[in-house]
């Protein structure tokens, strides 16, 4: 049996982009004849992964069979954690919001931050509950720091001495359940890749007076600086301040976004290197309060400039969901991935060893 999921997790990646994709989408873009289209998207089909329906398109004859995700195939919660509130959505297997509610922190500390995330774990597993489903996983997008391998979080944007943690395991709502962090950036980078349908040479950069992140996605995968940072692209010299910064430099940008007494002027000092360091074709920016140079030096390395204003935290909420239902679906794959079994090159050693070691009296493998 031939394992098709590799190609399966692409095309799904694909109907999440797009939203829905007919069988001559799906072979264009893989480059696949039509039997071939027809083999994966039945494949999907059979594991209720995805639904398909014929609608009418205009100068073609016949209805065109359309493929869509299939919401009930698993549920998310997804929530964003904040200083001031976490808000939590239920997601669907196809990045649908089922239901979604707010919960206020007490106050600016860790403590508060952790108990709204735990009112909002028990929220969504009652959901889970009522509705005879079970959440399959748990997504957190950060303001702030946070490893990006381990689920580790350093820092939440405002919340002053943060003790590094990992959620999942001092939550005990959380406790053995699938749970990913992502940057906010990550997340509202694979929101603009939602709105834009390109998976591929995107940017996002993220700056308030403190804080500077970056993300970027290559052919669907995220890449970022480590902690969601700008990694080296910041290690460079933007003023005449003769502290050193830990590179060696002085009057450096990472220095100064340290200590919180970086300006806007800076910032677009360094810009070109920064965005030299993305290396994309588009750059998402939210930058409030920047000058229409921002543009121009975009411009002059050959980079298309995305203005984000109003629209940047539904940006992230679409991101969210998207990289939550990303991952719902690849441990759908996972489960329905054929089962190969190993075959005995040997058998009587085999038996011989077995009943030596272990008392195996039997006679059949």
């Amino acid at each position: 049996m031939i394992d098709t999921t590799p190609i399966c997790q692409k095309l799904l990646a694909k109907v999440l982009l797009h939203g829905s994709l007919t069988r001559r989408q799906i072979g264009v873009g893989f480059g696949m004849s039509h039997v071939a289209a027809s083999r994966h998207a039945r494949w999907l089909s059979d594991h209720n992964v995805l639904h398909s329906e014929h609608v009418r398109v205009p100068q073609v004859k016949r209805p065109v069979e359309v493929f869509r995700l299939n919401g009930q195939r698993g549920l998310a919660m997804a929530a964003v954690l904040g200083a001031d509130v976490v808000r939590c959505e239920m997601v669907g297997a196809d990045a649908e919001a089922l239901a979604s509610k707010q919960f206020p922190t007490q106050r600016r500390d860790q403590f508060s931050v952790i108990g709204a995330l735990r009112q909002a774990a028990s929220w969504g597993l009652n959901y889970a509950r009522e509705q005879n489903r079970k959440v399959d996983l748990v997504g957190l997008s950060v303001h702030g720091y946070l490893e990006l391998t381990s689920g580790m979080i350093f820092r939440v944007n405002s919340v002053p001495d943060w003790e590094p943690c990992h959620l999942g395991e001092v939550i005990d709502e959380l406790a053995g359940m699938p749970l990913l962090a992502y940057t906010s950036v990550s997340c509202k980078l694979a929101g603009l890749a939602r709105q834009l349908q390109q998976d591929h040479d995107l940017g996002f950069m993220e700056y308030k007076p403190g804080t500077l992140a970056v993300a970027t996605m290559q052919q669907g995968r995220l890449e970022q600086g480590r902690f969601g940072s700008p990694g080296r692209a910041a290690h460079q010299t933007v003023s005449s301040d003769l502290r050193v910064c830990m590179c060696g430099r002085k009057g450096c940008l990472d220095l100064h976004l340290r200590a919180g007494d970086d300006t806007p002027e800076m910032l677009e000092r360094a810009l070109p290197d920064i965005i030299r360091t993305m290396n994309t074709t588009k750059v998402g920016i939210e930058w409030p309060g920047a000058s229409g140079d921002v543009e121009h030096i975009c411009r002059a390395a050959g980079i298309q400039a995305v203005r984000l204003f109003n629209n940047a935290e539904s940006l992230g909420w679409d991101g969210l969901r998207s990289v939550c239902t990303e991952s719902l679906l690849s441990q759908i794959l996972d489960k329905a991935r054929p089962k190969r079994g190993r075959r005995v090159v040997n058998a009587e050693v085999f038996r011989q060893t077995s009943q030596a070691e272990y008392g195996d009296d039997s006679s059949e493998i």
